[in-house]
């Protein structure tokens, strides 16, 4: 009986190993997920140097102003606001669909639903978002992802 006891003691332990190592594994995928997702939080600056060189070639203005990928513009009760251009050369789809070729993330959680004029976004366009990040924003910092194939827009907004 004393033999059956040692072996199920040992087995316990290597079952232990295993979870460790998977809980561990675990921890590391979704670290790197969540990295890969947000990436380096001094992304702004690195995007705000790139919007100039993604800008269309065709001259496209608004309102005397070079057309920006993304311009927060306020924190109200229904989210961040968000004047969000396409600066890109295709269609961008703002709204929750499969198709979907644009993210919008607060704190690490995407929003599916960004509050957004229109669904579709044309080349050298802009719509306003209203509510970015609605259940998700907080009072004090929140940071910003705004992401597509092309480019990654990152910023801490202060509400």
């Amino acid at each position: 009986m004393h033999q059956y006891t040692r072996m199920a003691n040992k087995e316990s332990k290597m079952s232990k190993k295993y979870t460790s190592a998977g809980i561990i594994a675990i921890l590391v995928i979704i670290a790197l997920g969540y990295y890969a997702l947000v990436g380096d939080f001094g992304a702004n600056d690195k995007a705000a140097e790139n919007l100039e060189d993604s800008a269309p070639s065709d001259g496209s203005e608004l309102e005397g102003q070079a057309l920006e990928f993304v311009s927060v513009t306020g924190c109200g009760s229904k989210g961040l606001r968000l004047e969000v251009g396409n600066v890109f050369e295709k269609d961008l789809l703002l709204q929750n669909s499969k198709d979907a070729n644009i993210f919008f993330t607060v704190n690490g959680m995407v929003d599916i639903e960004p509050g957004c004029d229109v669904d579709t976004l044309a080349p050298g366009d802009t719509t306003i978002c209203d509510e970015v990040g609605h259940a998700i924003r907080v009072d004090g910092d929140n940071i910003l992802v705004v992401q597509t194939i092309e480019e990654t827009y990152s910023e801490q907004v202060t509400c």
